[in-house]
């Protein structure tokens, strides 16, 4: 299991130590969040913005596929310059990722005497983003990271993977919980782009600001000045003048919901009806994925439980077991029965848990799914939990008309949708093709 936001905000605290310019609770966000919180599924019903309404030749209503490049700079490594002696190492002490990757170092901003470093690393067959300042005013998590799964499937010309993200701050700290927040002195928004992009614009309330555009890569730093300052969408350009508009979720208390304007695509109703709601292996017992402790999880799980990779190239996982699984929360599990099956996402920021007699996991059909974020500024959701054996495949349908193939390993599955996209449509089909289960994610 490599756990990686964690590992990487422990060395960002160290560089710089996290601000608290914008309120926004997270544990709430990973609380509504929460496993079975709602039907089969979590819907994070954390913060989230609305579109500025703009138009382009090629709004990710219909995704760009006639791209030069694209993201092949991250297709074949980590584009870049090796970071220097001192940050690599000190990313290496921070960070034990099997294989040792490399840092490299994307892009640099200079902006009032102070430098904002985006970086880049991969693990597996994940590539990750990271922001750096070099300066004692901090930004809180500053790490995403995105699967070349994802990269080769795209038709876009930028993928942001975290907006908005605050560092400093204006005035003195809110002393009491009426207090207003403070404006962030910086807002950083950044993520991959296509080789062919040649600049970024991102869309704020006060106008446009310019983004730095290197190695495949963005980054902005956006001064607000004021209270209620945000960006809201990211417009990249390619050669030619073709362009392309990314609206923005901004995670902040107040702020309505993203509305990105697209319809739920692919079927919406079931063909035949579930008849194993069930999960042999683990019903017999069978040690499928790896262990708990080959799976990152320590100070639990006395009894069965397996952790499962759904896509072996990637770090996310897929925690499946008995009820001490929960054996961080010990009053909770003695309350529960000896069927209970916990499911659970390992992920950046540790592993998120909830449990159901096994009898009543599929009550309401296949799809036992959960879906939310975590982190500051987050551009991407996961999806994760299990279908029951009448599940072959699962299949993704986006608003812009996107279509794949869901990780599906054992049962369970694990991967990233990107918040610009919405709403999401996962459909289950059996072994003839089928649909046999749908859930739609409007976010």
């Amino acid at each position: 299991m490599i756990d990686v936001e964690p590992l990487v905000r422990e060395e960002l605290d160290r560089l710089v130590p996290g601000s608290t310019a914008v309120r926004a609770d997270w544990q709430d966000v990973r609380r509504r969040a929460a496993w079975g919180s709602r039907r089969r599924g979590l819907l994070a019903t954390a913060l989230a913005a609305a579109l500025v309404a703009g138009v382009a030749v090629s709004p990710l209503g219909g995704s760009i596929s006639s791209r030069l490049e694209g993201f092949s700079q991250w297709l074949t490594g980590t584009p870049g310059e090796d970071a220097a002696p001192v940050v690599q190492r000190a990313f290496e002490q921070a960070n034990r990722f099997p294989g040792g990757p490399r840092l490299r170092q994307l892009l640099k901003v200079e902006v009032d005497g102070r430098t904002f470093y985006l970086h880049g690393f991969e693990t597996r067959q994940v590539v990750c983003l990271r922001v750096a300042v070099s300066a004692r005013e901090g930004a809180g998590p500053e790490a995403a990271c995105v699967s070349r799964a994802d990269l080769r499937r795209s038709g876009d010309l930028v993928l942001p993977v975290k907006a908005n993200l605050s560092v400093g701050h204006v005035g003195p700290l809110p002393r009491t919980a009426d207090d207003p927040p403070t404006v962030p002195k910086y807002l950083l928004t950044f993520g991959i782009a296509a080789a062919e992009v040649t600049k970024v614009v991102v869309e704020t309330d006060r106008g446009t600001s310019a983004a730095a555009v290197r190695n495949g890569a963005f980054l902005d730093v956006f001064v607000p000045g004021r209270r209620g300052a945000w960006a809201r969408s990211i417009r990249a350009t390619v050669r030619g003048g073709r362009t392309q508009v990314v609206p923005i979720s901004v995670h902040v208390s107040g702020q309505p919901a993203l509305r990105t304007g697209l319809r739920p695509q692919g079927p919406a109703t079931v063909e035949r009806p579930m008849t194993s709601g069930s999960i042999g292996w683990f019903a017999r017992r069978e040690a499928r994925g790896v262990s708990a402790r080959a799976g990152g999880l320590r100070n639990c799980c006395i009894g069965f439980v397996r952790v499962i990779y759904p896509d072996p190239d990637d770090f996310l996982a897929v925690a499946v077991g008995d009820k001490t699984l929960l054996s961080l929360h010990a009053p909770r599990r003695a309350r529960l029965g000896e069927d209970t099956i916990c499911v659970g996402l390992i992920s950046r920021g540790g592993v998120g848990t909830g449990c159901r007699d096994g009898e009543r996991l599929f009550d309401r059909g296949p799809l036992a799914l959960s879906w939310g974020f975590s982190g500051g500024g987050q551009q991407n959701w996961i999806v994760s939990g299990v279908a029951s054996d009448d599940v072959d495949r699962i299949e993704v349908f986006l608003g812009n008309g996107e279509r794949w193939r869901a990780p599906l390993r054992d049962n369970a599955t694990a991967f990233r949708i990107q918040r610009a996209k919405f709403p999401a449509r996962l459909v289950g089909y059996d072994d003839a093709g089928r649909v046999i289960g749908v859930e739609t994610i409007r976010g």
